[in-house]
């Protein structure tokens, strides 16, 4: 019942972040933004995006070169740009660090101050997860190492955590600060 509450806690983690940045991108393609228009960061984001979603291994210098061009003028046009949640490459590693680091990809300011123990428990939740989903520890064994007390506490922390979160996203989204 323990490793089933440290996997339920870790998956609202991860689907509080992802649907969080969703909305946000939502908004943005519905705003129908330029890149000129929004801030450093999310420009970052979207070239990252269109760069990856642009090349393969196996292309060469010249395919590289002209995707590379077909960027640039994607960039100057004053065609919209749009963001997408299929990208993210956290899935499965979220834990205090990535999401502040998400954040800080985002422009978005996180003002919440993490205790020491707290940032602590989230990476045991997300060690667990990755240690059930991969097959490493079995249920019982995870279970087993924790108490119900510090279960208590990591759903504590991370309702905290996610709540000044949600917060955070909610303020970023409501006064369009993905713009200039």
């Amino acid at each position: 019942m323990k490793s089933n509450a440290l996997l339920m806690i870790y998956n609202l983690v991860e689907s509080t972040v992802i649907n969080g940045l969703n909305e946000l991108y939502n908004k943005l393609n519905s705003n129908n933004v330029t890149y000129s228009a929004v801030r450093k960061e999310i420009q970052d984001l979207w070239f990252t995006h269109k760069f990856r979603q642009s090349f393969k291994i196996d292309d060469n210098y010249k395919n590289y070169m002209n995707k590379a061009r077909e960027i640039i003028n994607l960039a100057v046009s004053e065609n919209s740009i749009q963001l997408n949640e299929a990208k993210f490459s956290f899935k499965g590693n979220l834990d205090e660090d990535k999401i502040l680091a998400i954040c800080k990809e985002h422009g978005i300011t996180f003002n919440f101050s993490i205790p020491p123990d707290s940032a602590e428990r989230l990476k045991v939740v997300k060690r667990h997860r990755n240690d059930l989903s991969h097959g490493e520890s079995s249920f019982a064994e995870c279970g087993g190492s924790i108490v119900f007390v510090e279960l208590t506490k990591i759903k504590e922390q991370a309702y905290s955590f996610l709540s000044e979160f949600l917060n955070c996203v909610k303020d970023y989204y409501d006064n369009d600060r993905f713009l200039k």
